[in-house]
């Protein structure tokens, strides 16, 4: 077993104008090296096609045997356009399948992962023997997440290799997929138009708070729990996906210890208490929390999109608390970029500037109707029969317009900075058939059809404090139930 078996085996393909072979050595931030596998382009002028695979210096081989064959080739093919081929060629899949079939031969994996290689595929191989699988994982995603979404190929797998040379696609189990087709659902119907009149229609409720009228909590939690689900919903999934540079929802599952959308929750059960509170301070400094955070959260929700639509470069910073941080700069982009979160400006170009007028056109009538709107007013406010809303919204107009200024002219400043959806250069079979598979399960977010699936649960992976032993633990457990039990009814 040589020394790349024993380490993350990272493949990758690239073009380039000249055919020079590079190598280096990765190591992620568990102390898991990487051993990289590069591909190289080469163009002619001719017009014919040339490939060629290096592997780093570090693999040395195993045997004197091994080292009488060159170590820095792992294969080549060549190949040039003819206008007339003589037979059709097979497809990937096919040819895939094909070595699939050469099982006796105890370099089954390799000649898979070489084959994929030369398709313009990243190969992330993960074995058996890894002395954590789960850190392997880890440093996956985060050498993943270092590229930029809409310039990197994204063309990438990644495989696990058990004891008998067999390859399976890695997947993370723990609810990823379940939960990776809601956030796509979500999506799919969000929108960053209705995600900006909810906020500046929101921070007409702050003028009230310095007067005797409170606010009124249970129509806010009704219309952001139901009107405003998709805004407020997934704001930590988002943010790390778009900000930190998760590749996907398998690997947010896997770095994060649980799917469940505990900010939205967290708003949505804040305001529901403050609106059964009879205390009017309580009531309304419940409910000012409740509607700050229903603003932060939708403002980091089209913050996260905007940076994602802007290319900006992933945080890399990846130690405690860094989905906080992560939401707390989408939630700063969302203030001065509102416009760019919304689906219309994924496009780019003269599309992104058309939708970020019309949009910000919406806002502003919108906003403005809503003074003349009485009945609206009232909703959110309460008041009594004998009394009307007296609050003071001319703060809130020069905030709001102040903002509304500020965001606009940024935005079509830099709406340049969202190109269109691209992809690496790759060779062109690649471009023409596509190999993989998207996949939200999959720590690197694609998988290959070919291959059958290994299922990684994260549960695995939770270890217990070790302050002491196991029977210590039992009872300090018992002494806990007898001790709080017979508390709770003495009470």
């Amino acid at each position: 077993m040589t020394r790349a078996e024993e380490s993350i085996s990272t493949s990758s393909s690239s073009r380039s104008k000249r055919s020079a072979a590079s190598s280096r050595s990765t190591r992620s931030a568990e102390g898991e090296p990487f051993e990289k596998y590069e591909m190289h382009l080469e163009e002619s002028v001719s017009g014919s096609l040339a490939y060629s695979v290096s592997r780093s210096e570090s693999v040395k081989p195993s045997s004197d045997e091994d080292s009488e064959s060159p170590s820095n080739v792992v294969c080549s093919i060549h190949s040039e356009e003819s206008p007339c081929p003589e037979r059709f060629a097979a497809y990937k899949h096919q040819i895939l399948q094909n070595h699939m079939k050469k099982s006796d031969s105890e370099s089954c994996a390799s000649l898979l992962v070489n084959q994929l290689t030369d398709f313009g595929v990243d190969v992330y191989l993960v074995p058996f023997d890894s002395h954590d699988i789960f850190g392997a994982v880890r440093g996956v995603c985060n050498a993943v997440s270092d590229a930029v979404p809409k310039l990197a190929a994204n063309y990438r797998c990644c495989l696990f290799k058990d004891e008998h040379d067999r390859l399976f696609n890695l997947v993370i189990a723990g609810g990823s997929s379940a939960a990776g087709l809601e956030w796509k659902q979500v999506n799919a119907t969000f929108s960053g138009t209705k995600a900006v009149i909810t906020i500046v229609l929101l921070s007409k409720m702050f003028s009230c708070f310095a007067t005797n009228y409170g606010l009124n909590p249970s129509i806010v939690a009704l219309i952001l729990g139901l009107v405003c689900n998709e805004e407020m919903s997934f704001v930590s999934m988002n943010t790390c996906i778009h900000v930190q540079g998760h590749p996907s929802v398998g690997a947010y599952a896997l770095m994060q210890p649980t799917l469940t959308d505990w900010p939205k929750k967290l708003v949505v059960f804040m305001l529901a208490i403050a609106g059964a509170s009879s205390n009017s301070t309580v009531k309304k400094g419940i409910t000012w929390a409740g509607v700050f955070f229903a603003v932060f959260i939708m403002s980091a929700n089209v913050g996260a999109r905007a940076w994602g639509n802007m290319c900006l470069t992933k945080q890399k910073y990846s130690g405690p608390l860094y989905s906080v941080i992560a939401m707390i700069k989408a939630f700063v982009l969302g203030l001065f970029f509102p416009y760019f979160g919304s689906r219309g400006c994924e496009p780019g170009g003269h599309v992104a500037l058309m939708n970020t007028l019309k949009s910000a056109l919406i806002v502003a009538f919108v906003f403005i109707a809503s003074g003349f709107w009485q009945q609206f007013n009232e909703s959110i406010l309460i008041t009594t029969q004998q009394e009307t809303p007296t609050c003071s919204q001319d703060y809130v107009y020069i905030v709001v317009g102040s903002w509304y200024t500020v965001s606009l002219l940024a935005s079509i400043c830099f709406y340049k900075r969202i190109i269109p959806e691209q992809v690496k250069p790759i060779p062109e079979s690649a471009s023409r058939e596509p190999l993989l598979v998207e996949d939200v399960s999959s720590p690197v977010g694609f998988r290959v059809p070919n291959f059958p699936d290994y299922v990684l649960d994260p549960a695995h992976d939770f270890k217990p404090i070790q302050f002491c032993s196991a029977k210590c633990d039992v009872a300090f457990g018992v002494l806990l139930a007898l001790g709080l039990g017979g508390g709770i009814v003495a009470w």
